[in-house]
């Protein structure tokens, strides 16, 4: 089998490792994936004195395209950039940008934060670079690692690379200093990169190459675009030349938010934290609106691309935002933050396009239950029936409504359903399941003053006391089969009188000692009694159920006493 020379490992081993690095972020690929969103603004930050991130500025990417430039500080040249990746081949980068002194004396120039203008970048401060594929993984650098050492573009690096030995072949001709360009590190407005041989996997560039006479230097200049901003690029070091090492994974794509980190005490304080913003969904037809608030005074609002790659907010929320043709089926998730010049940012919510909220001209829906007697007794069977009432006209297309009854208090006898509406029952631990429910694709046209019939159910009472029919599930739908969100429904509790049998604490018609059980486990906690099962198991009569009346109905079945 044949094998790559230098490695002694067959070929197919060695392209599934580098498969595998390939999803390994900051190793095989200049971000953590292959796509992302464009970073349309960029968040400037500082740490206070604290530690609190404080926002000194948001940069959009049309500003720092006026200040972009290249080698020569214009805007007509570019900046040239050598690499090698972990295949390891040759790699270059050409774009315009803006440098990163240049960006920290904007921000501080530009800044309303107080005291902000002392901040500083030097020695062991550190700079943040978040991207958008990765904001949770930031890649950082002090000011000796990132600017206190002498960076360059090195073009002899292509003529002397050793595809075979996968390493520089002559380093003193690449390292020569009458032909390589000094390069800041910067980041990139406009950029374009790749592998630089036609026979390498992946994007390569070969082709531009040709274009160019045979020649990598400024074979891409007019080819730069913004699909990657903001691109972090940090030039290869003499180093990295003498050591043939990879650097081109320190590039870092679609960077939306830098912070300063001081080594020492900083001097600014933040003036407090953004309340968290709101987001609501609206559908009308098949128009989805977007609106978005922040009760916050001076906060803006930013979001994540609609459809985008993450969850990263980078775009600034201008007025309500449609979203045409937009299918039920198809939610998506935005993230969402507020900001303030001067203070820590609110928490990065998600909101799901699937949470539609009500249009405003919607009605609000009310579920009620309701017994046909207020007398209740044990062993009389009586009628509850449901219906559902609006506080406006509207058109009814589906409902579903469940009550769970509790089977120890009541046993169910009849059930009917009103005009279009269906019933169905079922049994689920200690409870019988009934549930309503309403189909109409044509949809009914309802009153707001006429309670629509749901149905009722027949119950007969077990035990005395009280018992509650629990409500739980209430729904109504529009057209389209979309839920309306203002719906109410309260459960129903039913006061039962009957005789009560003293000692009977399970409401079982007899006294055992498991009568005395159920006292032991109220009085530890374990569970609780009904009004009318503490009545009942207060064989005492002194107001209250202990221990004591454990101790005696125990007695009683024992046949130690004989009455209570």
């Amino acid at each position: 089998m044949k094998k790559i020379k230098n490695f002694g490992i067959p070929i197919f081993l060695l392209l599934a490792v580098m498969l595998c690095l390939a999803f390994v972020p900051g190793q095989a690929q200049a971000a953590g994936t292959q796509d992302s969103d464009k970073a349309n603004n960029l968040f400037m930050y500082a740490d206070d004195v604290y530690g609190d991130r404080v926002l000194l500025k948001v940069i959009p990417l049309s500003t720092l395209k006026g200040m972009m430039h290249g080698q020569d500080g214009t805007v007509n040249s570019t900046c040239y950039g050598s690499f090698i990746d972990n295949y390891p081949t040759p790699t270059y980068c050409e774009g315009k940008g803006v440098t990163i002194p240049e960006l920290l004396d904007y921000t501080r120039a530009q800044t309303s934060v107080a005291h902000a203008g002392d901040l500083t970048y030097t020695g062991d401060d550190k700079l943040y670079f978040y991207s958008c594929d990765g904001p949770e993984s930031p890649v950082n650098y002090t000011y000796s690692d990132l600017l206190g050492v002498d960076r360059f573009y090195f073009p002899q690096l292509y003529k002397y690379w050793d595809s075979e030995e996968g390493e520089i072949s002559d380093v003193d001709a690449v390292l020569d200093e009458d032909d390589r360009y000094k390069m800041p590190p910067y980041l990139a407005v406009e950029s374009r990169g790749g592998r630089v041989f036609a026979n390498t996997y992946g994007n390569n560039i070969s082709g531009y190459v040709a274009t160019n006479g045979g020649i990598v230097t400024g074979c891409l200049r007019n080819l730069l675009e913004d699909t990657e901003a903001l691109r972090l690029v940090l030039p290869q070091t003499e180093k990295n030349i003498e050591d043939s090492e990879s650097t081109y994974s320190d590039i870092r794509k679609w960077v939306y938010k830098v912070r300063l980190k001081e080594d020492g005490t900083s001097p600014i304080t933040s003036l407090g934290t953004v309340s968290d913003p709101t987001c609501t969904f609206t559908l009308s037809g098949d128009t989805l609106t977007i609106t978005m608030n922040c009760a916050y005074s001076g906060a803006s609002i930013y979001y994540s691309t609609i459809g985008g790659y993450t969850k990263t907010p980078v775009n600034l929320y201008t007025g309500p935002i449609t979203v045409d043709d937009y299918d039920p089926d198809h939610p998506f998730t935005l993230g969402v933050v507020a900001v303030r010049e001067g203070y820590a940012d609110s928490a990065v919510i998600e909101a799901d396009s699937a949470h539609i909220s009500d249009d405003p001209d919607d009605p609000s829906f009310v579920y009620s239950l309701a017994a046909d007697t207020e007398d209740i007794e044990t062993g009389e069977t009586f009628t509850v029936a449901a219906t559902l009432s609006a506080d406006k006209d509207y058109t009814l297309y589906g409902a579903e409504y469940r009550i769970a009854i509790p089977t120890a208090a009541f046993s169910v006898g009849t059930v009917s359903a009103g005009d279009g509406w269906e019933y169905g029952t079922a049994t689920a631990d200690d409870d019988t399941i009934v549930t309503f429910t309403y189909l109409n694709t044509g949809g009914q046209a309802v009153e707001a003053d006429t309670p629509l019939d749901i149905g009722s159910i027949s119950l007969t009472p077990l035990q005395a006391g009280t018992a509650t029919l629990d409500v739980s599930e209430a729904i109504v739908t529009k057209e389209g089969a979309l839920p309306y969100n203002s719906v109410t429904a309260e459960d129903l509790t039913l006061a039962v009188e009957g005789d009560v049998i003293l000692g009977d604490a399970n409401s079982d018609g007899v006294v055992t000692m498991v009568d005395a059980l159920y006292v032991s486990r109220h009085v530890s906690g374990l569970l609780t009694l009904t009004a009318g099962q503490m009545e009942a198991a207060d064989v005492t009569n002194d107001g209250g159920v202990t221990m004591v009346d454990a101790l005696r109905i125990s007695q009683y079945v024992a046949g130690v006493i004989t009455e209570f």
